[in-house]
């Protein structure tokens, strides 16, 4: 029941972040770079997760070099300048 649980919510974040996407898509400005940076940040949150609450789970300093690039390319793509 937990893993059908789980599951569930998996899937109501993923559909949730395509419909953020969508509506990104729909609104004036480029905020489709700001969403899609953010969406990709999954990836590193769920390394994160998985170091804190799965036991055994542990990462080599390569692959948390990985995450930190990730965390980076979404922070420079979502970034915009302000130019005074």
């Amino acid at each position: 029941m937990r893993s059908v649980i789980f599951m569930m919510l998996t899937g109501i974040a993923g559909v949730s972040s395509w419909l953020f996407e969508y509506h990104a898509l729909t609104l004036p400005g480029g905020m489709i770079s700001k969403v899609s940076a953010l969406d990709k940040l999954s990836v590193p949150l769920t390394v994160v997760i998985a170091v804190l609450l799965l036991k055994g789970e542990k990462l080599l300093a390569l692959n948390w070099a990985g995450v930190v690039l990730i965390v980076a390319g979404a922070y420079l793509v979502a970034y915009k300048p302000i130019h005074g």
